[in-house]
């Protein structure tokens, strides 16, 4: 099933046990042809460039095997060679202590591989730095990307309105949400 149908359906459902107005369900139209419009726009050509930085390339390998696990940084953080299982992940989540086993696709593989030889301390998978520096790395990244649209953010301070234009590199963080 696709994600634009799991996200129809989700919508729908809502809609039933919310008796929503057709105005709503236009406002959740709107955002599913941004997400759709987005995901087509987005490619990952500029995490294959040559010459990046040795912490920038670091970086883009960890960014990159968080979103092929869909692990939080926490979990990474404290990912150990011992919770590899041949294909799979096997790891209880530091935020809600679930247990899960994650299937590796080759991109997280080739990730893991690369790095395999790499002896990390207290037996990591990959030595990940604090989540600050990670969030100022991934700024640099995404720069380098031309990741500048521009987003406006609205706040108020009293009764005074104030619209801010920001290039979306500088408010990038983790957890991504592009």
């Amino acid at each position: 099933m696709s994600g634009e149908m799991v996200f129809g359906d989700f919508v729908e459902d809502c809609g039933r046990q919310n008796n929503w107005t057709d105005s709503t369900y236009e406002k959740f139209a709107a955002v599913k042809n941004h997400l759709t419009n987005f995901r087509k726009a987005l490619t990952f050509e500029f995490f294959d460039e040559q010459g990046l930085n040795d912490y920038v390339s670091y970086l883009r390998d960890v960014f990159l095997f968080q979103c092929f696990t869909d692990l939080r940084y926490s979990d990474v953080f404290n990912l150990r060679r011992s919770d590899i299982k041949g294909d799979h992940i096997e790891v209880t989540t530091v935020k809600t202590s679930d247990s899960l086993i994650i299937e590796l696709n080759n991109h997280s593989k080739a990730i893991l591989d690369k790095y395999k030889d790499v002896v990390f301390e207290n037996d990591k998978v990959l030595a990940v730095i604090t989540n600050q520096k990670m969030n100022d790395y991934l700024k640099e990244l995404a720069e380098m990307a031309g990741i500048d649209e521009p987003v406006c953010q609205t706040y108020y301070k009293g009764n005074e309105r104030i619209d801010e234009v920001t290039p979306k590199y500088v408010l990038l963080g983790f957890p991504i949400f592009l």
